[in-house]
């Protein structure tokens, strides 16, 4: 069966990075650009990894299962987010931040594209570096400064080009397959 959350609450992606903020009205409330929007170990904006889905409605526009079992491992459609960006939900919760394409930055402004030279010199000591599961790239792993429970995951190619990253909660981000 088809469900749709239609949510009452904009999506409120706050903490954008410096600049200009341009805001659009927007169901009741107002809509940050998705430029200005950036992904933390803990999430994207207002909506943070460990939320149920009953309160990330409260942070979304629209949350949407398109027939799928949302007490499973599932990506659902969320209205508003930027482009290449999705959002895993685990048995009711919001487990972790996909970025697959796009310009969305992290804090620290890494984004697809960026080389491994740069991710080391943003998250320094935080970085641990690994060999990836099917490519001859490599995963670089950030751990928070005292979280035990939350990562950012950097894939690069074997040229150290970020391909693509993720950012959540353990053991949710460190699949590399995602729900498979």
């Amino acid at each position: 069966m088809k469900r749709t959350l239609a949510i009452v609450v904009a999506l409120a992606l706050g903490c954008g990075r410096e600049g200009a903020k341009s805001e659009t009205s927007h169901a009741g409330g107002t809509v940050e650009r998705a430029s200005q929007v950036h992904v933390t170990e803990q999430g994207i904006g207002a909506l943070h990894t460990g939320m149920t889905v009953a309160e990330a409605r409260q942070v979304v526009e629209k949350l949407e299962f398109n027939g799928q079992d949302s007490t499973g491992c599932v990506y659902p459609e969320i209205a508003g987010l930027p482009d290449g960006v999705r959002v895993m939900v685990d048995s009711g919760i919001v487990a972790r931040i996909d970025v697959q394409k796009g310009d969305v930055p992290t804090t620290e402004g890494i984004t697809i594209g960026d080389d491994s030279a740069t991710v080391r010199a943003a998250y320094g000591s935080r970085v641990t570096v690994s060999p990836h599961k099917y490519t001859d790239g490599q995963y670089f792993t950030v751990v928070p400064d005292g979280d035990a429970t939350h990562r950012i995951i950097f894939e690069t190619n074997n040229a150290g080009v970020v391909l693509r990253y993720r950012a959540g909660l353990l053991p949710h981000v460190a699949l590399v397959e995602g729900c498979s």
